[in-house]
């Protein structure tokens, strides 16, 4: 009977440790949901998890995650602040929060967050980064280049850091030197429609027409929706006497630039009867 109870609780035992708990079953079915980008499934097994073990930060931090990914960012910001309060030094959670809170606008809290995540871990890049871009926002722009160069120099492969950079130094009036970052962004990564927009942008600024409808071309071939592109482009080709195609483009662009596009257009069009019965 000893030998029988004793090989009874040696199999328990057994069985304990290969099969995890059912909260941390829920754990794993979650995040592979989240792999596969199931995020509504994900979500609710992270509930399912939490309603078994609430006090799993990581559960709260899945949840957070695939909040964030169906753009609920208050809701990534109410997980991650249990999170918080679980695991007081977390660096990535305050990051996750600081950044739930920059796509919200709250920019001055998504600061302190970053700065919290930057003090528990001195090498985040992803924190430098998000509170340069922070910085340039509320208009700290040195600040911001100081951050943003320092997230470049711990990692300099982060296209994401040479992009926020750029913006900023077009802030700045410093078109070339933004340029040469916008350059660098899209080396890293030939799809960052971002750094094609906002080179162009920094060309038009220069005088570079021709050059800034080359990267607004580029941007409307990967975003067919940028209305910011098309108005531009359209401004670009004014410029350069094409008002035709600078009336189709500002056309496209209204979204972007409300009633002073149409002022605008108007004005081109009237150009183009003038310059049609001048021809006559």
């Amino acid at each position: 009977m000893r030998k029988f109870l004793a090989l009874l609780f040696l199999c328990t035992c057994l069985t304990a440790f290969i099969y995890p708990s059912d909260a941390d079953k829920y754990l794993i079915d979650g995040k592979t949901a989240f792999d596969a980008k199931k995020y509504d499934e994900a979500i609710k097994d992270f509930d399912k998890a939490i309603s078994l073990d609430p006090k799993n930060a990581e559960a709260y931090a899945g949840r957070g995650i695939a909040k964030g990914m169906l753009d609920d960012h208050a809701g990534v910001i109410k997980d991650f602040n249990t999170v918080i309060e679980l695991s007081p030094k977390d660096a990535m959670a305050y990051f996750n929060r600081g950044n739930a809170k920059q796509i919200l606008g709250e920019h001055t809290g998504a600061i302190k967050d970053f700065n919290m995540a930057i003090e528990l871990n001195p090498k985040h890049i992803q924190a430098y980064a998000g509170r340069g871009v922070a910085k340039d926002i509320l208009g700290y722009h040195t600040g911001a280049i100081k951050d943003l160069s320092t997230a470049i120099e711990l990692n300099p492969k982060y296209e994401y850091a040479y992009c926020g950079r750029g913006i900023t130094k077009c802030n700045l009036g410093d078109y070339t030197s933004a340029i040469k970052d916008f350059n660098k962004a899209i080396e890293l990564d030939p799809k960052d429609t971002g750094a094609y927009l906002n080179r162009g942008l920094a060309k038009g600024n220069l005088g570079d027409y021709g050059g800034a409808i080359q990267d607004f071309n580029k941007t409307i071939e990967m975003n067919p929706d940028c209305s910011v592109a098309y108005f531009n482009r359209g401004i670009a080709k004014e410029r350069l006497k094409d008002y035709s195609g600078a009336v189709e483009d500002l056309n496209k662009g209204k979204v972007y630039g409300g009633i002073k596009t149409h002022i605008i257009i108007l004005l081109l069009k009237i150009k183009l009867v003038i310059i049609h019965w001048t021809k006559g």
